[in-house]
């Protein structure tokens, strides 16, 4: 959720923020194009709400990744390029009653090597005037995953979020997340005979987030935090063990009556997973944390290790409100374009990338 910035309407913003979510009557085209220096990746998706009556609320939307990047998936050896592509296909039913707000879901995403199906219950309930909402969604997700899709893994998910309106021009919320994750973690295309890594794994999340406008600007703040940890689910020695850091930074400003300027900044900081940090160096079998229990685990993938990531954004929003009376542009009048270009700054061999993403927005 964004913090809108109309003009003269902030605490009308809020409020609508705060309430329980409803669907509107939009179809929204967007296009994203994301390039590192060994993976290219061009995503089209659409989606369309839809309200109905008796406060009933719909959703759909279906997207294609197109993936062209050297792998070992191609089942030779070296720098084989070759493209893949994932299709996802998602859709959610809801009923509001009152303040509150229940949504029903499902998602299916498919490619050579990957199947998932996730089914998600989310339920929104206004309270203080609808000055806040308190949420809670669960969520259930099962993979198959690996070349001949012999690997599985499975995913339950609960989170609970307060958000709250302190004033005409101040929001702020916080949250807890909690997921199970068991089945085939590593890289299902390691050499056979290989330890592997943990099965089970336990995360945690606690995010908080606030947002201010300023109406003698036209101009709001968000700055948003992330905190992560992983961990074992039975009192065996954690192999796990894996902390991060998020924390990112929106501001945004109207330049005009129809258009708006968004830059933000996300930093993101982890360390070590326990088996991680023991297996990568034969010397560390000395190391009273790294015993036999974990030590039969192992890994090279890097995000089991120290790993720094920034992004850098630039977003311009247009209401194509200039286009109105005009032949055939005037269909678009109604609708806001959107257009970013985001540096992607990583501390791993990936090197750095470029992320680029367009997109229209019209209401029906």
């Amino acid at each position: 959720m964004r913090l809108q910035l109309k003009r003269g309407a902030p605490l009308v913003a809020l409020v609508v923020l705060a309430s329980p979510a409803r669907a509107e009557d939009r179809v929204t085209v967007r296009g994203a194009y994301y390039r590192e220096p060994s993976t290219k990746v061009v995503q089209p998706m659409v989606e369309v709400t839809k309200d109905l009556p008796g406060g009933f609320d719909v959703a759909a939307h279906g997207l294609v990744d197109a993936i062209t990047s050297p792998s070992v998936a191609t089942g030779v050896m070296g720098d084989n390029i070759f493209t893949e592509h994932r299709k996802e296909a998602g859709l959610s039913v809801g009923k509001t009653i009152r303040r509150t707000h229940l949504a029903l879901s499902y998602r299916q995403s498919r490619e050579p090597d990957y199947i998932a199906h996730a089914v998600g219950l989310q339920t929104a309930q206004g309270i203080w005037e609808n000055s806040g909402t308190i949420a809670f969604n669960v969520a259930y997700s099962h993979d198959t995953l690996g070349p001949f899709l012999n690997h599985s893994l499975d995913v339950a998910f609960a989170g609970v979020s307060y958000e709250q309106a302190l004033s005409p021009v101040l929001l702020a919320q916080v949250g807890y997340e909690l997921s199970y994750v068991n089945g085939y973690l590593c890289n299902p295309y390691e050499p056979t005979g290989r330890p592997e890594c943990p099965q089970q794994r336990v995360r945690h999340a606690a995010v908080a987030r606030v947002a201010r406008y300023f109406p003698q600007v036209a101009a709001g703040v968000q700055l948003y935090y992330r905190f992560y940890y992983d961990q074992w689910w039975d009192p065996r020695p954690d192999p796990w063990g894996l902390t991060a850091h998020s924390i990112e930074g929106r501001l945004y400003q109207e330049i005009g009556p129809h258009v708006e300027v968004r830059v933000s900044y996300r930093y993101h900081t982890q360390g070590w997973a326990q088996f991680a940090f023991c297996s990568r160096d034969p010397s560390r079998a000395a190391d009273p944390a790294c015993g036999p229990e974990i030590l039969v685990f192992h890994t090279g993938d890097e995000k089991f290790g120290p790993l720094r990531t920034q992004l850098a954004e630039l977003q311009l929003t247009w209401e194509a409100r200039a286009l109105e009376g005009l032949p055939v542009l005037g269909w678009f009048a109604l609708g806001a374009f959107e257009i970013s270009y985001g540096r992607y700054f990583q501390t791993t061999h990936y090197q750095n990338a470029h992320l680029l993403q367009t997109g229209y927005s019209l209401p029906f």
